[in-house]
């Protein structure tokens, strides 16, 4: 039996396309971690899309993308280890290897046609020119087929009774196969060539890719005996089974049974379709994925959505989220109703009960009021935008008001007095405490007359009980 390597150990071998050097001085290990908001990133953040322009990229960007990503992938799924096995074997592979290769077409092919032009070679073919990178393609897909694979998990599905462990790893790995065609090393015409060579590639890819270590982090060796099996998913990620599915004539022989195999194939099938199909909410509804959800769930599960009519930045984002929390807050303990699956410019689309209830659009006009406040609320406590300080204490800008109750602006009130009034500040305690002697003999403070000490500390206690408009 192989020796599983040590994970340190296999993530320099992933890693040694690189120089030594740059590695060591990125020291990522080593780095303070910080809290990233991963609702607001966008395929830029990751390096895959930009402007289309699919060149290499610097070591160290390359390294945060991997950074990031396993942060997400944790982040959304604490205690799979599927997930954080593929995020450990396969997912830095996957970026060293199909860098700057395109699943759909862009720029990329038009280097390609200056080189090939320059060889005296055909040009590439452009049967779907839209820019999109293939890791771009891939992740897309997977990330919301996993969720909605772990779903059905958990309902009276043929999933919830044949899929386990090892099956997720055979689907996950059957995904992420299925275009090896596009790989920068395949040979022309890949999809044309004989099975055993068709064999050959993905047995070869297994190994480049550290699907082997995927899975089976013990016996990486085993992984060669599914070699039909990932073909299968491979062959059929377009069209569900009507591809060399007849596999006594095209000599397959994979280990799954037929029935395991076609749930793989329809979950491989729907990772593709969400990441080729899904440009805009309405997608959602699209025939295809009816077809799939139906045939999955046992008609158990639906994809919807909510849409905006108009892009408007910001407030866009505000809406969305309103509306959002109008579909979660119809969960309840027994039933989840909607489950976000993907965040769009102009929507979401959701995981959804087919017997779930309809939202009322009674009381959407206040979550959105409600979460503009909160936003500018939190915006506000954090960079105290209207504070100031003169000789009757602290002064606040009317739109506080607007955003903040009184506990909030008292919150908002004590930490702008403490950054104003440093410690080094000469303190004025003595003179206002006779002010506040007034106020208690008045009622206004409860409590006996003291004689405060001239200490800063009494100066911001002092600040604070007198801040004012």
């Amino acid at each position: 039996m192989q020796k599983k390597p040590k994970q340190s150990d296999y993530q320099e071998q992933q890693l040694s396309l690189f120089p030594k050097k740059d590695i060591v001085e990125m020291n990522l290990e080593n780095e303070d971690e910080s809290e990233i908001d991963f609702d607001n990133l966008d395929a830029e953040d990751f390096g895959f899309d930009g402007d289309g322009n699919h060149t290499l990229v610097p070591v160290q960007q390359e390294l945060l993308t991997l950074k990031l990503l396993r942060e997400a992938i944790q982040a959304q799924n604490p205690d799979d280890p599927v997930m954080r096995d593929f995020s450990e074997y396969v997912l830095p592979n996957l970026l060293r290897v199909a860098i700057g290769v395109t699943a759909k077409g862009g720029r990329f092919f038009d280097e390609l046609d200056q080189q090939r032009a320059a060889a005296g070679k055909a040009q590439v073919r452009r049967d779907n020119a839209g820019d999109q990178s293939l890791n771009t393609h891939l992740l897309n897909g997977l990330f919301p087929a996993n969720l909605i694979e772990q779903r059905l998990e958990q309902l009276d599905t043929t999933i919830q009774r044949v899929v386990r462990e090892k099956e997720r790893r055979l689907v996950i790995a059957g995904f992420i196969l299925h275009d090896f065609e596009k790989f920068p090393d395949a040979p022309d015409d890949c999809r044309k060539l004989p099975l055993e060579k068709h064999r050959q590639i993905i047995s070869e890819k297994i190994k480049q890719l550290g699907i082997d270590y995927f899975l089976d982090p013990n016996s990486p060796e085993n992984s060669q005996n599914y070699v039909d099996d990932l073909l299968v998913l491979a062959y059929n990620a377009q069209r569900r089974w009507d591809t060399n599915w007849n596999f006594s004539v095209y000599g397959l022989n994979p280990q799954l049974s037929d029935r395991i195999l076609r749930q793989l194939a329809d979950l491989t099938c729907l990772a593709d379709s969400l990441a080729s199909i899904i440009k805009h909410p309405q997608d959602a509804h699209n025939t295809k994925f009816e077809g799939l959800m139906h045939n999955l769930s046992n008609g158990k599960l639906q994809l919807t959505y909510h849409s905006i009519a108009e892009n408007r930045g910001v407030l866009t984002n505000v809406v969305n989220n309103a509306v959002m929390e109008a579909y979660t807050s119809l969960n309840t303990d027994e039933n989840k109703y909607y489950e976000p699956l993907l965040y769009l410019p102009t929507g979401v689309i959701y995981l959804a009960l087919r017997n779930a209830p309809p939202i009322s659009s009674e009381g959407l006009s206040d979550r959105v009021v409600a979460k503009i406040k909160q936003l500018c609320f939190s915006q506000l406590r954090l960079r105290q935008t209207g504070f100031g300080r003169d000789g009757k204490g602290m002064k606040y800008a009317d739109y506080y008001t607007l955003f903040c109750d009184d506990r909030g602006l008292m919150q908002i009130a004590l930490e702008a007095t403490l950054r104003i009034l440093s410690s080094g500040k000469k303190s004025v305690g003595s003179s206002r405490s006779e002010k506040l002697k007034d106020f208690q003999k008045l009622g206004v403070i409860s409590g006996q007359p003291h004689t405060f000490l001239n200490k800063g500390e009494k100066n911001r206690i002092i600040d604070i009980i007198t801040t004012q408009k």
